[in-house]
């Protein structure tokens, strides 16, 4: 099993600060209960179907989330201690799945990645953001064709931005969607990749169970 995803890296120009007021203070990596994800801090919860599993992105978040969910057993308001502000890049969460025929010569996968954006000036939206990354990505040494133009899609009531590219990797054709909104003054983006046809409609199934928490 081949799981070659390239990971949205942006280096926004930080020019001057933004002012966000009533968000939260403390950051959160998000927690397993069973096979739903959760996110305080995005108010977000996925269930992940049937024939997907998770894997860790790095061995530092895992661990950053080992010790949050540590200290929120046993005393909760010491774990709210992670400030948002001291996040500047996180890998929230990493899924594979495993269920289709082509497993073993490229799984589809969809990796969740939040930035801090509260002092990029140029990033409004998930649109700026996306083109930040587009002129960035073009620029390191990957054969990536870039396919039509960033658009805007609803999911669960969230405004997300969608840009699509196919990368040129070791003899595969790996499509790429990548998804980004601002929420609370981070890039709360996901990038899903797939190679057939079938793969897409099991990414499709996972992005439908995608749950944002509205507000009252």
């Amino acid at each position: 099993m081949r799981n070659i995803s390239l990971l949205l890296i942006c280096f926004i120009g930080f020019t001057a600060c933004k002012n966000y007021t009533g968000i939260p203070d403390s950051f959160d990596y998000g927690r397993m209960d069973g096979n739903v994800y959760s996110n305080t801090y995005f108010d977000f919860t996925f269930s992940m179907p049937d024939g997907w599993q998770v894997m860790e992105n790095s061995v530092m978040d895992s661990l950053r989330r080992k010790t949050q969910e540590d200290l929120a057993e046993k005393d909760p308001e010491l774990a709210k201690t992670v400030k948002a502000a001291d996040v500047r890049t996180a890998n929230l969460l990493t899924i594979i799945c495993s269920k289709d025929p082509n497993y073993f010569l490229y799984s589809a996968n969809l990796n969740f990645v939040a930035e801090n954006v509260k002092i990029a000036i140029n990033v409004k939206d998930g649109k700026d953001y996306l083109e930040s990354a587009k002129k960035n990505l073009g620029n390191l040494e990957y054969s990536l064709d870039f396919k039509g133009d960033i658009y805007k899609m609803d999911i669960n009531g969230v405004e997300f931005y969608v840009m699509n590219l196919i990368n040129h990797y070791n003899g595969l054709d790996i499509k790429q969607s990548y998804y980004a909104s601002i929420i609370n003054g981070f890039a709360f983006t996901f990038v899903a990749s797939w190679i057939t046809d079938e793969q897409r409609t099991f990414i499709d199934e996972a992005i439908s169970k995608m749950k944002f928490i509205k507000e009252a």
